[in-house]
């Protein structure tokens, strides 16, 4: 295997209902990873009509989600970018700022605060994963 990506594919396709990932009571198996993944780097290449190389910042709490997303970005050949959950406004606008990010990936909660702090495109998980493969 090369990468990241092809381990995914090689693992869902051999054990596709296997535990992929597991964080507190949460679980995911390696097909739904999989497909996740790919329609979360569908929906960032379909907002990537310039193939702009500027990373993708991921503004999430821990959980398996968040995981998910790192790995669509992958998938969009893309790299990502961890946003602290912790950090303050003042702080996230000037990292938004130097990152300059193709977009944000947060979730409902917090995606009218990110606009404000942002300059780019900010989606939600669960608008990327409408998102035809």
């Amino acid at each position: 295997m090369k990468n990241l990506v092809e381990y995914i594919e090689d693992s869902a396709k051999k054990f596709p209902e296997k535990t992929a990932l597991r964080y507190e009571d949460e679980q995911v198996s390696y097909r739904e990873l999989r497909e996740s993944a790919r329609k979360i780097a569908s929906g960032i290449i379909e907002k990537n009509s310039d193939e702009k190389i500027n990373p993708v910042a991921v503004f999430l709490p821990r959980c398996t989600q968040t995981v998910v997303c790192y790995m669509g970005v992958l998938y969009s050949s893309l790299a990502y970018v961890p946003m602290n959950y912790a950090l303050p406004d003042n702080r996230l606008k000037s990292t938004f700022a130097t990152l300059e990010p193709l977009c944000v990936i947060t979730d409902e909660e917090n995606k009218d605060r990110i606009k404000e702090l942002c300059n780019c495109d900010v989606v939600t998980v669960d608008e990327l994963l409408k998102s035809e493969i």
